[in-house]
């Protein structure tokens, strides 16, 4: 700086001097009292010194401003963080603020379900499922929390229909998202049949009918039996014998089982035996006579078949005359059954005595 003084004749003199000049203030920094920030959906956020400083300044220039902390993550959430903002003049004098920065997360998770899901039926007649069956590959910028579904439990009341399940995601902040699958459950058992021999007796008309229950010992099915088959159920006395018979289950989702019973059909029941009270018969000319079954028996029936008639005594001759004789029929049917009743046979002889006389003859008195 230079310095002239001049007197009042116009004289002068001159000197100078070195002025050195300093800014010794602060800058006043100025910060906001707190501020909101929402991670991005890579679950990151950057900040710069405009996210805290409101309105810092200084007597001079302000040449610089710093913040302590500039990036947050998922770490950070919820927490609240304080965030130092730091200005510097253009001589170097600095001053500090904060300001309380609180980091959110508001993106939702991003749901991905299975578009849709086949389930088989165990063989308890349910199936139980968590959301590993209908979440594909969600993901959220920050951490899943819960993963939650509405239906979980399928029965056999189910099978064949499909039902909507709903996955709901919910990150560690409270975020949630949801998507949907389409379940459709199946019953891919078998049922299990066991068969048993059995024996029947035909009725008093030579039938007999069965049903599954008698040729089945045992069963299990998962879920419900739509029909049963029995291959045979009606039998006569042209059954007589062993007949096999096959038993089938289908159940409601056409799951089949079959097994098989040798079926003993038997006729244990007798002949019905009818004869005549009585009858009448007549020596002939030889003095004898002959009959079979027919002269005694009336109309002797069974619930089968007879295959024989037999008489006790068949033969008769002037002996029997004028007795009566109890004539005993024994019919027999196919299987071997037995029975009798009697005929009270009576034996006359009705034909005269033929007179043979010499043509003459000569007699001499005594």
């Amino acid at each position: 700086v230079y310095v002239t003084i001049i007197d009042s004749s116009n004289n002068f003199d001159q000197c100078s001097s070195q002025v050195t000049i300093v800014d010794t203030i602060k800058p006043i920094p100025l910060c906001f009292t707190d501020t909101l920030i929402r991670l991005n959906s890579s679950g990151a956020f950057t900040i710069d010194s405009s996210f805290i400083d409101s309105a810092s300044f200084d007597n001079c220039k302000i040449a610089s401003w710093a913040i302590d902390i500039n990036a947050f993550d998922c770490s950070h959430v919820p927490q609240v963080q304080t965030v130092t903002l730091t200005v510097t003049d253009s001589t170097g004098n600095t001053n500090s603020c904060s300001t309380l920065v609180t980091v959110v997360d508001t993106t939702p998770p991003t749901a991905l379900c299975f578009s849709d899901t086949l389930l088989r039926i165990d063989n308890s007649g349910n199936f139980t499922i968590d959301s590993s069956f209908i979440d594909s590959a969600s993901f959220d910028n920050c951490a899943i929390a819960t993963w939650a579904i509405d239906i979980n439990t399928f029965d056999c009341s189910s099978i064949l229909k499909t039902q909507t399940v709903t996955l709901t995601i919910t990150d560690s902040t409270g975020n949630a998202s949801s998507c949907s699958t389409l379940v459709t459950l199946v019953d891919t058992i078998k049922p299990v049949l066991n068969c048993v021999d059995t024996t029947i007796w035909l009725d008093s008309t030579g039938l007999f009918t069965i049903d599954s229950s008698f040729v089945i010992s045992s069963f299990y099915e998962n879920c419900n039996v739509r029909s049963w088959n029995v291959s045979k159920t009606q039998f006569e006395c042209n059954d007589i014998g062993i007949e096999t018979v096959y038993v089938t289950i289908i159940d409601s989702s056409n799951n089949f089982d079959q097994c098989s019973s040798q079926v003993t059909i038997v006729d244990t029941i007798k002949p019905i035996p009818l004869c005549f009270t009585d009858t009448l018969i007549r020596l002939n000319s030889s003095g004898a006579f002959t009959i079979d079954s027919s002269f005694i028996d009336s109309a002797s029936f069974d619930n089968c078949k007879i295959a024989s008639w037999a008489i006790d005594i068949n033969a008769f001759d002037c002996s029997h005359v004028p007795q009566v004789q109890t004539v005993t029929l024994t019919v027999t049917d196919s299987t071997g059954n037995t029975n009798s009743c009697s005929t009270l046979v009576t034996v006359v002889d009705t034909t005269p005595p033929t007179a043979l006389c010499f043509s003459d003859t000569l007699l001499r008195i005594d």
